[in-house]
């Protein structure tokens, strides 16, 4: 079972997965686009994205087929006519702009929940490359 849900605050989400609960914080920008959300759900239910039928919260399945059909209708498609991209993509683009902003990679493993930053390290490593040029540089 897996399970993510916002402070009252809106200052942290904490998410369960794979046996472990952990909390991250929330930027400001987030929490107005969340605020936006919020308003618009009305009286319908307690959730922002449900079924407006049943006023569960859709399941993660449905989100990923939203996202390929969207990610087919831009034209981001192979030549199987399948989505380029998953909606876990956006996971990696988050991280690469983080690195290439000079997030420290192991703030960066926290963030992503890694426990051991070698998985962190042999998944994102490539992004380093360029910035590691300037540090012999300065020598």
């Amino acid at each position: 079972v897996s399970y993510s849900y916002l402070s009252n605050d809106w200052k942290t989400i904490t998410i369960f997965f794979k046996g472990t609960e952990n909390t991250i914080p929330v930027s400001n920008d987030i929490r107005k686009v969340l605020n936006i959300l919020d308003k618009k759900k009305s009286d319908r239910g307690d959730f922002v994205f449900q079924n407006p039928t049943t006023k569960e919260p859709y399941e993660k399945s449905r989100f990923n087929k939203c996202f390929r059909e969207l990610m087919i209708g831009l034209g981001l498609k192979d030549n199987n006519g399948k989505s380029k991209y998953k909606f876990h993509s956006i996971r990696h683009g988050v991280v690469s702009e983080l690195i290439n902003s000079g997030v420290p990679m192991g703030q960066v493993s926290k963030l992503l929940r890694h426990t051991d930053i070698r998985t962190t390290m042999n998944i994102y490593y490539h992004l380093v490359d360029d910035e590691l040029k300037g540090v012999m540089d300065i020598l």
